[in-house]
């Protein structure tokens, strides 16, 4: 049974307004598998489309996914290079059906350790959905506890 036959039975009544993904285990899942981290990543991502579609036609008001910490710097620079590469081809290929079905794209956390180029494509695939009022699509990217914490006794200071 694919997930549209499962939407049916679905009690709307009961469904959260907000629901937060943390993208953990992928790599894990692919190794167990015989395959590259990168491939596990691949897949996660296809679950996140899934996901935002599903809220999307359950007129779920939030989704988060927590996609990229600053933790993951810490990874093989093939690695890193993937999963930023994976998160923009995703987004680029995905917006416009997100703006046609009204969701809302934002990105929240650092800059720090990306390129311009980088965060301007960022600013544009959020911009082409900003006036959207359905479904908002929160992507924590470069975020993290600690860097949180530091950033806020900085702006304190």
């Amino acid at each position: 049974m694919n997930y549209t036959e499962l939407l049916k039975q679905v009690d709307t009544n009961r469904l959260p307004r907000h629901i937060a993904i943390i993208m953990d285990g992928n790599g894990r899942w692919a190794k167990k598998r015989g395959f590259k981290h990168l491939v596990g990543h691949n897949q996660g991502a296809i679950a996140v489309r899934e996901t935002v579609e599903a809220a999307v036609k359950l007129k779920i008001e939030h989704v988060t996914v927590y996609a990229f910490s600053t933790e993951n710097w810490n990874r093989s620079r093939i690695e890193v290079q993937g999963l930023l590469q994976l998160i923009m081809k995703t987004l680029e290929k995905e917006i416009a059906e997100l703006n046609e079905n009204n969701v809302k794209v934002h990105f929240f956390g650092s800059n720090i350790g990306l390129s311009k180029d980088y965060l301007q494509r960022i600013d544009h695939l959020c911009e082409i959905t900003q006036n959207n009022t359905g479904l908002k699509f929160n992507v924590a990217f470069n975020y993290g506890s600690r860097a949180e914490i530091i950033d806020s006794v900085n702006r304190i200071l």
